[in-house]
């Protein structure tokens, strides 16, 4: 009787162990992806490669390959360790190439994207078929690798500055970075402005104006937002 009530003992603490750990384990995916905010010049000359790109169909990809369709209740009965290392699979077809030219010229105009499968993990669960993104990411070894802190907007949202900056304003302006103030430190007391500089001061919690309507581009006196009519006309707003 007694062997009898420390087996079941023995038993109710490893099932109340495997239920701690694995909340805790849950618990450290839920609260692991944090995106440090970025101007989308910068998201495309930190990136490999920028891409306007058509979205098909999604899969889910495990590390051994096996693809299951992303809606397949099977998904939901796989260990958790082997999903945290799965990734979510996009067939698209490229529209345009703005960055990472040379890599797409060995490659067809139908590429695959992966990202993470669990959005905990950084990875983007919301792109739907059928659409048109701008993508910008990294090369894989097998394909075309972004997150969610990667830009990845619709392209009917892309602003026509935006647009301008894909095609040629962003590249010929890597080598101004966009400083984030608020961060590095408070906005308003960055560098001086009678002094030549190579950033532009760039405040991520009030950022609409300059996400959609400039960029920073480099001047006879160092690096500046480009004051498009645009811009002027949206920091007069309310």
């Amino acid at each position: 009787m007694e062997q009898a009530c420390a087996k079941l003992g023995m038993m109710v603490v490893t099932y109340l162990v495997v239920v701690i750990v694995s909340v805790v384990i849950q618990s450290d995916l839920v609260r692991a992806c944090t995106c440090l905010p970025k101007h989308p010049q910068q998201h495309y000359c930190d990136s490999d490669y920028a891409i306007r790109v058509k979205i098909y169909n999604q899969v889910l990809k495990l590390p051994n390959g096996q693809r299951f369709n992303i809606s397949d209740p099977k998904i939901s009965e796989l260990p958790l360790g082997e999903l945290s290392q799965s990734q979510r699979e996009w067939t698209g077809h490229v529209q345009k190439v703005y960055k990472g030219f040379s890599k797409f010229r060995r490659l067809s105009s139908m590429v695959k994207l992966y990202s993470p499968f669990y959005d905990s993990m950084c990875g983007v669960g919301t792109l739907i078929s059928d659409e048109v993104y701008v993508i910008v990411g990294t090369f894989g070894k097998r394909g075309l690798n972004f997150n969610f802190c990667d830009w990845h907007p619709q392209w009917k949202t892309v602003t026509s500055k935006q647009r301008r900056g894909l095609r040629y304003w962003y590249a010929e302006n890597c080598l101004c970075q966009v400083d984030t103030c608020g961060l590095r430190h408070p906005c308003g007391e960055g560098t001086k402005e009678d002094a030549p500089t190579m950033s532009c001061e760039w405040d991520a919690w009030h950022s609409a104006c300059t996400n959609h309507h400039t960029a920073c581009v480099m001047t006879s006196k160092g690096c500046s937002w480009h004051q498009s009519k645009e811009f002027v006309e949206c920091l007069k707003r309310p």
